[in-house]
């Protein structure tokens, strides 16, 4: 239920920017495919690394504060995004913002899959994506009104917020659910109690 919580805040925020951004790139800056496709091709080459570098960070930090971490920036990064006076300081922004979100994908994966029950990984790993999938099929209806009737950043704004709730939901959740790996002397995970 946790995992299905975080997991459907963050689809909601991906949902409200992640089907519109080459349109926002257009409509804000007046620039055409060739440019858009330009960028996509540099952020994805560039962001490619930021994911094996993750378990770096994740030794040194613990996983559940890594990812934490990672949403919470992620989430922040959206606002020089929004801001940025021109294409290229927007691509910028973007490009290190999506080297951020990709460090954090493989540890969420990997969070998951250890604090599952041997059995039940394969269905855990598969499922814990499917109420993020599910809110992101629906947040674009209310992203598209707001970009065409009420205001071109404030999609953005929204999702920026909606991740900031998530990074605090994630670390609220799991800050005393370490994975196995991080405990003490095989010490289990104190699960978390309703105050």
């Amino acid at each position: 239920m946790r995992l299905a919580a975080t997991n459907s805040v963050n689809g909601l925020a991906v949902g409200m920017i992640g089907p519109f951004l080459t349109y926002w790139f257009y409509r804000r800056f007046g620039v055409g495919s060739g440019e858009i496709g330009l960028l996509y091709a540099v952020v994805n080459a560039v962001s490619m690394s930021s994911a094996l570098s993750a378990s770096g960070l994740a030794r040194r930090w613990g996983l559940v504060r890594t990812v934490a971490v990672v949403r919470a920036l992620t989430a922040v990064l959206i606002l020089p995004l929004v801001l940025a006076p021109s294409f290229v300081l927007a691509g910028v922004a973007y490009a290190l913002r999506m080297v951020v979100q990709r460090a954090g994908m493989p540890l969420r994966q990997s969070y998951v899959v250890a604090m599952a029950d041997p059995e039940e990984r394969s269905s855990v790993a598969a499922l814990s994506n499917v109420p993020s999938q599910v809110v992101m099929g629906l947040s674009p209806l209310a992203s598209g009104y707001l970009l065409d009737d009420v205001s071109l950043s404030l999609p953005f704004e929204i999702a920026g917020l909606l991740q900031l709730v998530n990074a605090a939901m994630y670390w609220y959740f799991f800050r005393r659910m370490p994975p196995v790996e991080e405990l003490p002397h095989d010490v289990p995970p104190v699960p978390e109690h309703d105050e």
